[in-house]
């Protein structure tokens, strides 16, 4: 799930409207996949960490000049007011594959002009696992853009920071059933359960109700929050 997650986040959040069918992420296109590469700046190949004598992956390893220049240019492909497609579901895929090393370039990008930039940025501070990131996220949850703020929300869940969960368990009961299936899978992520939500058009409304009302409850509970409380 976790390699689902931020293709569907980044289509969703990009503001694609329709039905379910359209919040499926594109379908594996290999050559595709592989001209994206080709067409980026030369640099190493493991973006994973520097292969160590051993064999192993140092993970924790600083990004040299080419895997900065190659960060770069992943970034740039969302920039601008561009519909997110192919490419950018190539450069976010790649992004990841950086894991924590990407968390200094992303926190500079966290404040772009660019409301993509600043999404991606979001999504990738959490899938680090780094909660030294929170302050950027806390910051990215007050954005000016409903997108980046939603995706900060998201990272902060994973991250375990449980007043964030509040806008997502709202979105639940959106009438776009492709925000209500990425919150609904953002909040299965960080907490693994569903309280019988279920996200599909045609699950009954008053059980998606009944469902919202459990995770409401559930959250008042979690944090200690009453009804009417600041």
């Amino acid at each position: 799930m976790k390699r689902f997650l931020p293709l569907l986040a980044v289509l969703v959040a990009g503001g694609c409207r329709g039905g379910m069918n359209e919040y499926a992420p594109p379908s594996d296109d290999r050559i595709g996949e592989t001209l994206f590469v080709l067409s980026m700046p030369t640099g190493d190949s493991d973006p994973e960490g520097e292969v160590l004598s051993t064999g192993g992956l140092d993970r924790d390893a600083a990004l040299d000049e080419s895997e900065r220049a190659q960060i770069d240019w992943l970034f740039r492909r969302f920039e601008g007011d561009a519909e997110l497609g192919a490419d950018q579901f190539a450069a976010l895929a790649y992004l990841e594959r950086f894991g924590a090393r990407v968390v200094p370039e992303a926190t500079i990008r966290s404040e772009s002009p660019h409301t993509s930039v600043r999404m991606a940025a979001a999504y990738l501070l959490g899938n680090s696992g780094d909660r030294r990131v929170i302050p950027v996220l806390r910051s990215l949850f007050q954005d000016r853009e409903p997108v980046v703020s939603k995706e900060a929300a998201a990272a902060l869940v994973y991250l375990g920071e449980d007043d964030a969960a509040k806008p997502l368990i709202e979105l639940l009961g959106s009438a776009d059933p492709g925000i209500r299936l990425w919150a609904f899978l953002a909040l299965v992520r960080a907490y693994e359960t569903t309280f019988g939500y279920d996200p599909h058009p045609d699950f009954p409304e008053e059980a998606r109700q009944a469902a919202i009302a459990r995770w409401r409850e559930w959250w008042l509970e979690r944090t200690g929050r009453h009804e009417g409380a600041p």
